[in-house]
């Protein structure tokens, strides 16, 4: 008998081992799993953030143009856009000077047509 609980013994012993082993590496498989999360979760963040002020600083340039009256150009694959600011256009109009529009290569020049009117003659 002392032999079959020999056995008996050393088989839990084993088992005890066999348990804690898929436990340990269990547990660390969980833990690296989370921690490679956090770690996409981060370079994540950071490439949003790049993306976030990228687009802020060429909003902020394409303001600062327009505001001065300046045309911006802006260009997306083989297609071109114009932004001209609306109070600059304005501005021409009333000064009867032609606004260049822009679109795909093609410009028009627009003139408001009071321009072409007659001035009213003083009474």
């Amino acid at each position: 008998m002392r032999n079959e609980e020999k056995n008996k013994i050393s088989r839990h012993k084993i088992l005890v081992f066999l348990l804690a082993l898929s436990l340990t590496i269990a547990v660390s498989y969980i833990i690296f799993d989370k921690l490679e999360e956090i770690k996409r979760e981060e370079h994540i963040n950071i490439y949003q953030q790049g993306f976030q002020n990228g687009y802020t600083a060429a909003i902020v340039q394409i303001f600062q143009q327009v505001s001065t009256c300046q045309s911006v150009p802006l260009k997306v694959e083989n297609q071109t856009v114009t932004l001209h600011s609306v109070e600059c256009i304005f501005q021409q109009a009333f000064n009867c000077n032609s606004i260049p529009v822009t679109f795909k290569n093609q410009t028009l020049n627009l003139v408001p047509i009071e321009c072409f009117r007659e001035a009213p003659k003083p009474q």
